[in-house]
């Protein structure tokens, strides 16, 4: 999570419940308090499908497991001094994994 100024909080995350499954930004007006998730804006959509363990109730050894699997992740965000914010997280397939980033204007 990252302070844009005054109540303002954007969120920058993997949401492997989605489909297709991506990273997304959210944004708060109120310090955290409530999201308006209508308006979450998705950086990244796997083309590769549903992610292993997205479907919940998994142990937590099984969690670790299904990370290595995992075609997408770690997104940081990084304010600039222009106010737009610079996000870098991992993305590709099971055989190739690059780093991407989005530059947002909030």
């Amino acid at each position: 999570m990252r302070g844009l100024g005054g109540e303002r909080l954007l969120a920058v995350f993997p949401n492997r419940e989605l489909d297709p499954p991506g990273i997304c930004a959210s944004i708060s007006e109120d310090f955290g308090k409530s999201w308006d998730r209508e308006k979450d804006l998705v950086l990244y959509a796997s083309g590769v499908g549903i992610e292993p363990g997205a479907s919940g109730g998994r142990t937590q050894k099984e969690k670790f497991q299904d990370m290595k699997s995992w075609r997408f992740g770690h997104p940081r965000g990084v304010l600039l001094s222009d106010g737009t914010v610079f996000v870098v997280f991992y993305a590709g397939d099971d055989v190739v994994k690059s780093a991407c980033w989005a530059r947002l204007q909030v």
